[in-house]
């Protein structure tokens, strides 16, 4: 759906009062209902990835993989700025990223945004944004579609992804702290493509994500 028809959809029709993960249950205070946050299993942890400070929600796997699944290929829109919201309460309380100043969510190719209807990494980065207040930096684009990362070797994914990714126009960004936002981080290939681009400007890279997966054996 165009983003103008989706912003158009919610004020006609605001959104419901149950929760966007599973619908069915009923909000409380939080994005989704006791019973999903408690199957998401959050396991809020930092770690260096490709050199570079990261974060992650939950391990991508069992429910956590399922709702990474639905808001990456099953229009799971509402439920990816709900997963966002939830990053978003975590960065706040996360003295280590306090000095962020932008969030970039890793971008799509044009033609797989509109397959899909919407860029999961930029819902989730509105989520983020609802609670923890950083201006969203759509400075880097993805050039050329590539193949899906899944199956793929460490080294693989690094060939797949080079020079997928650039800057659009001359952006200065010396002396800002960028925070690259994905919907699950693996090998950290795309990752630190996107850094690379960012870097080459000026900027300092962290990087946070809902699931946190890792390759599996053989494929290191």
């Amino acid at each position: 759906m165009l983003k103008w028809l989706r912003m158009l959809e919610d004020f006609i029709l605001p959104p419901p009062s149950y929760c966007p993960l599973c619908g069915e249950n009923p909000l409380t205070r939080l994005e989704c209902c006791p019973k999903c946050l408690a199957d998401l299993a959050i396991d809020w942890r930092l770690e260096k990835i490709c050199g570079r400070l990261t974060a992650h929600l939950f391990v991508y796997q069992g429910y956590g993989r399922q709702i990474v699944q639905q808001l990456k290929f099953h229009g799971g829109y509402r439920a990816a700025v709900a997963v966002g919201a939830l990053l978003g309460r975590a960065l706040k309380e996360t003295p280590e990223f306090s000095r962020v100043d932008l969030l970039v969510p890793v971008p799509l190719h044009p033609v797989r945004e509109r397959r899909r209807g919407f860029n999961q990494s930029q819902a989730l980065a509105l989520g983020i944004k609802s609670h923890w207040h950083r201006q969203i930096f759509r400075g880097v684009v993805r050039r050329r579609e590539t193949p899906a990362q899944s199956g793929l070797s460490w080294q693989e994914r690094q060939a797949n992804i080079q020079r997928a990714f650039a800057a659009v126009g001359g952006t200065d960004l010396r002396g800002r702290v960028c925070l690259i936002v994905d919907d699950v981080i693996t090998s950290g290939a795309t990752f630190h493509g996107v850094a690379q681009v960012l870097e080459s400007l000026g900027a300092t890279c962290l990087g946070v994500c809902a699931g946190r997966a890792v390759l599996e054996k053989g494929k290191n």
